[in-house]
């Protein structure tokens, strides 16, 4: 991920982030599985993973979060039940 670049999985979720600049990471992820991007503020955007399994992700010192969309899905609907 290289040195300045920091990463924390939670289950099926990266998040990823640096402290200063920003950089591109390749991300290994599953191409059979579609997965999104969710920044800080919650706006979500499809990641673009390529054959070979690695998606290109802009990281900076506003942390992102990569998951499954299937899991981002599961999740909101989880809170949106919650609140009723």
């Amino acid at each position: 991920f290289g040195k300045a670049n920091q990463v924390a999985q939670f289950g099926p979720t990266t998040m990823l982030w640096r402290p200063e600049g920003t950089s591109t990471v390749k991300l290994k992820l599953d191409p059979q599985s579609p997965h999104v991007l969710v920044d800080v503020v919650g706006r979500t955007m499809p990641v673009v993973v390529g054959q070979d399994g690695t998606a290109d992700i802009k990281v900076s010192t506003s942390p992102v979060y990569v998951l499954p969309q299937a899991s981002y899905q599961e999740l909101t609907a989880y809170l949106a039940k919650a609140k009723g």
